[in-house]
Protein backbone atom coordinates (compact mmCIF):
# COMPACT_ATOMS: atom_id res chain seq x y z
CA UNK A 1 0.00 0.00 0.00
CA UNK A 2 2.84 2.39 0.82
CA UNK A 3 4.46 1.75 -2.55
CA UNK A 4 1.17 2.37 -4.35
CA UNK A 5 0.82 5.67 -2.49
CA UNK A 6 4.32 6.70 -3.61
CA UNK A 7 3.56 5.64 -7.16
CA UNK A 8 0.32 7.65 -7.19
CA UNK A 9 1.75 10.81 -5.58
CA UNK A 10 1.72 13.13 -8.58
CA UNK A 11 3.44 15.93 -6.63
CA UNK A 12 6.67 13.92 -6.37
CA UNK A 13 9.42 14.42 -8.89
CA UNK A 14 11.19 11.24 -10.09
CA UNK A 15 14.11 11.64 -7.65
CA UNK A 16 11.82 12.17 -4.63
CA UNK A 17 9.95 9.07 -5.71
CA UNK A 18 13.22 7.13 -5.86
CA UNK A 19 14.20 8.34 -2.39
CA UNK A 20 10.88 7.27 -0.91
CA UNK A 21 11.05 3.87 -2.58
CA UNK A 22 14.57 3.40 -1.23
CA UNK A 23 13.42 4.26 2.29
CA UNK A 24 10.44 1.92 1.99
CA UNK A 25 12.66 -0.98 0.96
CA UNK A 26 14.98 -0.38 3.91
CA UNK A 27 12.03 -0.17 6.33
CA UNK A 28 10.58 -3.37 4.88
CA UNK A 29 13.90 -5.16 5.24
CA UNK A 30 14.28 -3.94 8.83
CA UNK A 31 10.83 -5.34 9.64
CA UNK A 32 11.53 -8.70 7.99
CA UNK A 33 15.17 -9.38 8.89
CA UNK A 34 17.28 -8.92 12.02
CA UNK A 35 18.32 -5.29 12.44
CA UNK A 36 21.94 -6.37 12.87
CA UNK A 37 21.83 -7.95 9.41
CA UNK A 38 20.25 -5.00 7.55
CA UNK A 39 20.68 -1.65 9.30
CA UNK A 40 24.28 -0.95 8.31
CA UNK A 41 23.97 -2.06 4.67
CA UNK A 42 24.46 0.52 1.93
CA UNK A 43 25.81 0.73 -1.58
CA UNK A 44 27.00 -2.51 -3.12
CA UNK A 45 26.36 -4.45 0.11
CA UNK A 46 22.72 -3.32 0.11
CA UNK A 47 22.41 -4.21 -3.59
CA UNK A 48 23.82 -7.67 -2.91
CA UNK A 49 21.40 -8.16 -0.01
CA UNK A 50 18.48 -7.22 -2.29
CA UNK A 51 19.67 -9.74 -4.89
CA UNK A 52 20.27 -12.58 -2.44
CA UNK A 53 17.01 -12.09 -0.57
CA UNK A 54 14.97 -11.89 -3.80
CA UNK A 55 14.79 -15.62 -4.30
CA UNK A 56 16.61 -15.51 -7.65
CA UNK A 57 14.24 -12.98 -9.22
CA UNK A 58 16.00 -11.70 -12.36
CA UNK A 59 14.16 -8.36 -12.50
CA UNK A 60 15.27 -7.54 -8.96
CA UNK A 61 18.83 -8.71 -9.64
CA UNK A 62 19.02 -6.41 -12.66
CA UNK A 63 17.63 -3.43 -10.73
CA UNK A 64 19.44 -4.02 -7.42
CA UNK A 65 22.19 -1.49 -8.08
CA UNK A 66 19.70 1.19 -9.06
CA UNK A 67 17.47 0.34 -6.06
CA UNK A 68 20.46 0.50 -3.71
CA UNK A 69 21.66 3.85 -5.01
CA UNK A 70 18.27 5.49 -5.47
CA UNK A 71 18.46 7.69 -2.40
CA UNK A 72 21.80 9.19 -3.42
CA UNK A 73 21.64 9.68 -7.18
CA UNK A 74 19.58 12.68 -8.30
CA UNK A 75 19.38 11.26 -11.82
CA UNK A 76 17.43 8.21 -10.59
CA UNK A 77 13.89 7.97 -11.91
CA UNK A 78 11.62 6.45 -9.27
CA UNK A 79 9.12 5.44 -11.92
CA UNK A 80 11.63 2.82 -13.08
CA UNK A 81 11.95 1.42 -9.56
CA UNK A 82 8.31 0.79 -8.75
CA UNK A 83 8.04 -2.60 -10.42
CA UNK A 84 11.28 -4.15 -9.06
CA UNK A 85 10.58 -2.68 -5.61
CA UNK A 86 7.09 -4.20 -5.61
CA UNK A 87 8.54 -7.55 -6.68
CA UNK A 88 11.13 -7.45 -3.89
CA UNK A 89 8.51 -6.56 -1.27
CA UNK A 90 6.34 -9.48 -2.42
CA UNK A 91 9.05 -12.09 -3.04
CA UNK A 92 11.86 -11.52 -0.57
CA UNK A 93 12.52 -14.45 1.68
CA UNK A 94 13.03 -13.63 5.30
Amino acid sequence: AALTAIDNASELDPFEMAQRISLLLKRTALAAYPRSQVASLSGSEWAEFLKVSANGDQQIAEAAGMLAGAAYRPDTDGRLLTSPARRWIRHHRA
